[in-house]
């Protein structure tokens, strides 16, 4: 077998077919929030971060990156990749950012 294109639109043959066919899963959290105030400044953000990062990780993700985005009303990003069962569990604890929503990504 090889992994060129079939002639069936959207589907491969070997393991590409394989892949195509996988249920997909929520992988990746794209949260959105305003910096709290007592973590304003670059070092307090950065401190801030580096606690929330350790959290993230003692329940199961991981903090891809975090940052300022651009194009949107909050002034705080953090993607982090895991499981909803584990992202479900941070709702209870404290972000170093307020006001947050989350975009969940599909994987296939």
């Amino acid at each position: 077998m090889t992994d060129e294109p079939s002639s069936e639109l959207g589907s491969y043959t070997s393991t590409k077919k394989n892949e195509m066919n996988k249920m997909p899963e929520i992988k990746y959290f794209v949260t959105y929030g305003t910096w709290l105030p007592k973590h304003q400044g670059p070092d307090g953000i950065q401190k801030a971060m580096a606690e929330w990062s350790k959290t993230v990780e003692e329940n199961g993700l991981k903090v891809q990156f975090w940052g300022a985005p651009y194009g949107v009303s909050e002034n705080a990003i953090c993607v982090m990749k895991g499981t909803v069962e584990n992202y479900t569990k941070l709702a209870a604890l404290n972000a170093p950012y307020s006001a947050s929503r989350t975009n969940m990504v599909l994987v296939w």
